[in-house]
């Protein structure tokens, strides 16, 4: 399994990601939540202020440097 958080969130950014990525909003999750967005192998979760990627197995090397390009860790 696969779990990684990335805080303080820039839509810009998110919007990148969910393009380069092709995720697609899941629209079965409650409104409470600010976004839940997938592809079918990764979940990410947006909050206000992290976004949370979720994988049942390990990320593909092309999306992890993808994840990592876009929220590169300090």
């Amino acid at each position: 399994m696969y779990r990684d958080c990335y805080e303080t969130i820039d839509l810009n950014q998110y919007g990148e990601l969910v393009k380069r990525l092709g995720l697609k909003k899941v629209e079965e999750f409650p409104d409470d939540v600010i976004s839940w967005d997938t592809n079918g192998e990764i979940l990410v979760w947006r909050k206000a202020d992290a976004m949370i990627v979720l994988s049942e197995g390990s990320l593909k090397q092309k999306e992890k440097e993808i994840v990592e390009e876009i929220f590169p860790k300090e």
